[in-house]
């Protein structure tokens, strides 16, 4: 019983606000062509521009105001009327009342300029409008809008009556958009159109044929004789070919219609370029576009030009010319080696003789120790000591030439082999190497082959490990020595020696 004794209450309170609450409208916004209150009050905006003054005419009190984005500056109550500072370029009002309800986004039907004065008369009460608003949203902004045969102003929010309306949106180099729309009193009706860029085509005939085309700084896909596709309006036409003179012309394009442009494109007078510099394989380019090499001739129009020559490792050289008809204009500039490459030469100078370089003077020294492989002989140890010098004439191959010290040292006494005291030979040899590689680490190999001072031959070969200057190798050694000292040849001997060996190397292909 309490609950439907609440509902009764609640439903009677709802029936007399709905009885006393009315509509706010608007009767009249104009103007005040010679009213200067905005002049004489005047108030700044937050940007510090003076704003724009709205009287709204309304008897009684109590009413709220609200702005668009733009917002209200200052509101002021007077005897029959409200003053509303408003910034320039202002769009909507919002009026609140508690008994008279809201009306909400009045869209000004005047665009609101700075310091100027306005006056908005409302009513009280219910009235029905035959009519509403037109939304307009239409691209591009330049549009020109009609309805009804009449200009509309897209900066308002123009109120037509209830029924069909005739609408027109033009733009040049546009499509046009006609239609029909409809205003009813239930809602508003939007008008959000985006026209499209209309086309037209152009002809170009120059000749000769295949010449380039550039449309607005673009390239084109096709070449002369050609019929393009275009948006309407005015575009930059360029036509382009080497030995001739390139054509620049403005074209206007409407739409649907084809434009036609022609002519025979004049031949260039021509001239040459040699350029020259001190690197070799330095490229050239004349006007940013790559000729090739230095050290020959370039044909170029006549008229100025831009030459650079460029080598890596070097800065570039740029020298502007003129050329005239038939003459060969030289260019001769030196490259300057940039830093970078001057520090980098430098370090190469400094170690090229320590690095790997591919030719030079070396000197060896040699020492080792072998021992008897020959079945004929008793025993023995051979000490050698030998020196040779030559040249290193590429990275793989070493010729020279040595002498040296041989020591044989007898160990055992055997009547079925032949017994030797200790003896010395001094051989002269030439000396043969090869390396597998460059640089301070390699594997290699020895050859040597020459006479002792009794004219006896001495053979030797070896294979062994270089690292930086030093070297260890294991080889072999024949030598013939006439032991027994008859002077007959039949007398002469084979010590054959297995030895180890160190030895050391300056000059060339010596390492860091």
């Amino acid at each position: 019983m309490l609950n439907l004794k609440k509902i009764l209450v609640l439903a009677l309170s709802l029936l007399i606000t709905s009885a006393y609450a009315q509509n706010i409208s608007v009767v009249s916004f104009q103007k005040l062509e010679n009213d200067l209150t905005a002049r004489t009050q005047s108030i700044d905006d937050q940007n510090g521009e003076p704003c724009a003054l709205i009287k709204i005419v309304v008897t009684g009190s109590g009413f709220m105001f609200e702005g668009d984005g733009l917002g209200i500056v200052k509101t002021k109550h007077k005897t029959g009327e409200y003053y509303i500072y408003v910034p320039r370029g202002a769009k909507y009002l919002t009026i609140k009342h508690n008994d008279y309800g809201v009306l909400r986004q009045y869209a000004y039907p005047e665009k609101i300029e700075k310091q100027t004065t306005y006056e908005m008369k409302i009513t009280l009460g219910k009235v029905e409008a035959d009519g509403n608003y037109l939304i307009i949203k239409v691209q591009p902004d330049e549009a020109v809008i009609t309805v009804d045969g009449e200009e509309i102003d897209r900066d308002i929010t123009p109120f037509l009556k209830s029924g069909e309306h005739f609408y027109k949106i033009e733009c040049e180099n546009y499509t046009t958009k006609e239609g029909k729309l409809t205003i009813s009193k239930s809602e508003k009706t939007k008008l959000d159109v985006k026209l499209e860029r209309s086309h037209g085509y152009l002809t170009v005939n120059y000749t000769p044929e295949d010449a380039l085309i550039y449309i607005d700084g673009k390239l084109q896909t096709e070449k002369t004789p050609a019929r393009l596709y275009l948006e309407s309006g005015q575009h930059n036409l360029k036509v382009s070919k080497e030995r001739y003179e390139t054509v620049y012309q403005q074209v206007n394009i409407t739409e649907n219609k084809n434009m036609t442009v022609s002519g025979r494109m004049k031949e260039t007078a021509m001239g040459k370029v040699y350029v020259s510099t001190n690197i070799s394989n330095s490229k050239v380019y004349i006007d940013n576009k790559e000729m090739g090499p230095a050290g020959q001739s370039y044909d170029v129009a006549v008229g100025s030009h831009q030459v650079k020559i460029t080598h890596s490792g070097y800065y570039d050289a740029i020298v502007d010319v003129m050329v005239k008809k038939g003459e060969t204009k030289k260019v001769k500039k030196d490259l300057t080696m940039t830093k970078e490459k001057k520090q980098e030469e430098q370090r190469n100078k400094k170690y090229s003789k320590l690095d790997n370089p591919n030719r030079g003077f070396r000197w060896f020294i040699d020492a080792g120790a072998g021992y008897n492989v020959n079945e004929e002989v008793s025993d023995y140890v051979q000490y050698m000591a030998s020196t040779a010098i030559g040249y290193q004439f590429v990275p793989a191959i070493y010729l020279g030439i040595g002498a040296g010290c041989h020591y044989y040292k007898g160990l055992a006494t055997n009547t079925d082999k032949l017994n030797i005291d200790n003896f010395m030979t001094f051989p002269a040899f030439g000396y043969l190497r090869w390396e597998s590689r460059e640089g301070g680490r390699n594997i290699f190999a020895d050859i040597y082959c020459g006479y002792t001072l009794k004219e006896d031959i001495c053979v030797g070969y070896s294979v062994g490990y270089r690292y930086k200057n030093a070297s260890l190798s294991i080889g072999a050694e024949h030598e013939t020595y006439d032991y027994l000292k008859t002077g007959e040849s039949n007398s002469k001997t084979t010590f054959t020696t297995m030895f180890l060996k160190v030895s050391v190397d300056f000059g060339a292909r010596r390492s860091r």
